[in-house]
C-alpha cells in the first residue's frame, strides 16, 4: 500500500514496517555550540528520521535566508558561493545524460539561485523557487525568472521537462506530497531529479554520531534505496542512479569494499582502552559492504514518468 505521507511519531519503519526501532541522539553540524540531533533509526532496513524536531519550518527559512544572505562568515562552507557554482556544473552535466523531452527546468529550493544561473546559462529555460530565494542574484538572464515561494505560488497548469530539488528533500516535513506535485508538473517523459545524504552510506557510519548529516534541518535520512522504492511507489515508471558524488574532487567508487583490518589493528594499537568502540565501527563497516553504493556518501538519482 503506497504510503501517503511520512509520520515522525509512528511506532515502526514507514519503509519496510519493522518495529525495531533504535533511538539515539547525534551532534548536530548546522549550529555553532553543541546541540543534538534526536534519532529515530530502523534496526532492520536503517531508513531513520528525526524526531522530535529541532526546528520549525519557519525556523529553516530564516536559517537558510540569513546563511545565503550572509557577506562574510558564513556556518559551513555549504553556503559558499564559488562552490556552489562548481557543484552546480556537475549537476547541469548529470541532467546531460538524461533523455530530456525539452529544455524547461523547475529548480525547487533554488537557495541562492547558483544552480538555476548555470543551468540557464546552459540552455535551459529555468524557474528557480525557493521560500528563501533572493530574486535580485537571479535577475538578468532572459531565460531565468525566480519565485519567492513554494508551489503553490506557481501558474496551476504549467508543466516542466525536468524538476530538481538539490539537498532538498531532507528538509521537508512532508517530502512524499512534494514529490507528488512535482509529479503533476512533469511532462510526459519528463524527470524528477533528487539529491541527498546517503544514510547508508560508509561514511556516515564510520564517523558516528558526528557525521554532517546529522542536523537541525534534515528531518529524513535516505538510501539511494529507500529513494527509489518511494518513486516506483509513487509511479513513476525508471529510476536512474548517478554513478558518483557530483561534487568536486570526489574519487571514490560507488561500491564500498570494505573496511581494512590494518585499519581497526592501528586504531587498537594507538588506543588500547577504547578497543570496544573500534571493533563495533569495524562490524558496522563490514555490514555497510553489503549495502548498494555505501561508497557514496550524497547520491542523486533521476525518475521519469
Amino acid at each position: 500500500m503506497m504510503l501517503a505521507e511520512l509520520d515522525p511519531t509512528v511506532q515502526s519503519c514507514p519503509m519496510c514496517e519493522s518495529p525495531e526501532l533504535r533511538l539515539f541522539d547525534a551532534v548536530a553540524s548546522d549550529v555553532e555550540g553543541y546541540s543534538s540531533v534526536h534519532i529515530v533509526e530502523c534496526g532492520r532496513c536503517h531508513f531513520a528520521w528525526q524526531y522530535p524536531l529541532g526546528r520549525t519550518m519557519t525556523e529553516s527559512v530564516e536559517h537558510f535566508d540569513r546563511n545565503y544572505r550572509a557577506e562574510g562568515k558564513r556556518l559551513s562552507g555549504y553556503f559558499d558561493p564559488e562552490r556552489k557554482t562548481d557543484i552546480a556544473r556537475f549537476e547541469v552535466d548529470f541532467l546531460s545524460q538524461l533523455a530530456l523531452p525539452g529544455k524547461r527546468l523547475l529548480d525547487i529550493g533554488a537557495g541562492a539561485g547558483i544552480f538555476a544561473k548555470v543551468a540557464a546559462e546552459r540552455g535551459f529555460s529555468v524557474t528557480a523557487l525557493d521560500p528563501a530565494l533572493e530574486l535580485e542574484r537571479i535577475s538578468g538572464l532572459p531565460n531565468l525568472q525566480g519565485v519567492r515561494g513554494t508551489m503553490s505560488d506557481l501558474p496551476p497548469d504549467e508543466l516542466f521537462d525536468v524538476i530538481t530539488m538539490w539537498d532538498v528533500i531532507e528538509h521537508l516535513v512532508t517530502p512524499l506530497a512534494i514529490i507528488d506535485e512535482a509529479k503533476k508538473r512533469l511532462r510526459t517523459g519528463g524527470w524528477l531529479v533528487l539529491e541527498t545524504g546517503n544514510y547508508k552510506s560508509a561514511d556516515r557510519v564510520q564517523e558516528g554520531t558526528r557525521h554532517w548529516m546529522y542536523q537541525l534541518d534534515h528531518r529524513w535520512y535516505f538510501s539511494p534505496e529507500s529513494m527509489e522504492k518511494i518513486l516506483l511507489d509513487r509511479g513513476f515508471s525508471e529510476v536512474v542512479h548517478a554513478d558518483r558524488v557530483l561534487r568536486p574532487g570526489w574519487g571514490g567508487e560507488a561500491h564500498f569494499r570494505g573496511p581494512s583490518r590494518m585499519h581497526l589493528v592501528r586504531e587498537l594499537l594507538a588506543d588500547p582502552t577504547h578497543a570496544s568502540t573500534a571493533f563495533s565501527t569495524f562490524s558496522a563497516m563490514k555490514r555497510a559492504s553489503g549495502w548498494p553504493r555505501a561508497g557514496v556518501g550524497i547520491f542523486t538519482l533521476a525518475a521519469r514518468v
